[in-house]
């Protein structure tokens, strides 16, 4: 990446063999369904690992888990109504704090050596996205005949 160093000249920054932002290298997710009849549910487990938010590696998000689950009863068809559900979905059931992604990301949150050998002064700090606490919604959702 292009960028210029202390003394103001045309400098690059050394990203070779770096892992790319927003790229983390583990992800893992579990889940299960339920369905008997009219009634489903199901529950979702996820785990994002660690990932860089610099493209040169010096800034690192930490890994997250999210968690979530969700019901649903689908009726008989009523009137002019066809396939009527009320559903509920539970989001971050454990109301845990993280940073779930990365918003705005920079080349380095360091001063770095450039390949031309000037020094390339930090860019600035990454944004990130913060999970929301806990949420439940409750829809109601039908066709028409």
């Amino acid at each position: 990446m292009s960028a210029l160093n202390t003394a103001g000249e045309q400098d690059y920054l050394p990203t070779k063999g770096k892992t790319s932002p927003q790229a983390p290298a583990v992800q893992v997710v579990a889940g299960l369904s339920y369905e008997f009849g009219a009634f489903r549910a199901s529950a979702r487990a996820k785990y994002v690992g660690s990932q860089y938010s610099t493209l040169m590696n010096d800034e690192k998000m930490p890994g997250f888990i999210t968690n979530d689950f969700s019901m649903s009863y689908k009726f008989d068809d009523v009137w002019h109504l066809r396939d009527p559900k009320i559903q509920l979905n539970l989001s971050n059931i454990t109301n845990a704090r993280y940073r779930s992604g990365v918003d705005l990301f920079y080349f380095n949150a360091q001063s770095a050596v450039g390949t031309r050998g000037g020094v390339i002064g930090p860019a600035g700090t990454p944004l990130y996205y913060v999970q929301p606490s806990f949420a439940a919604v409750l829809s109601v959702s039908a066709g028409f005949r």
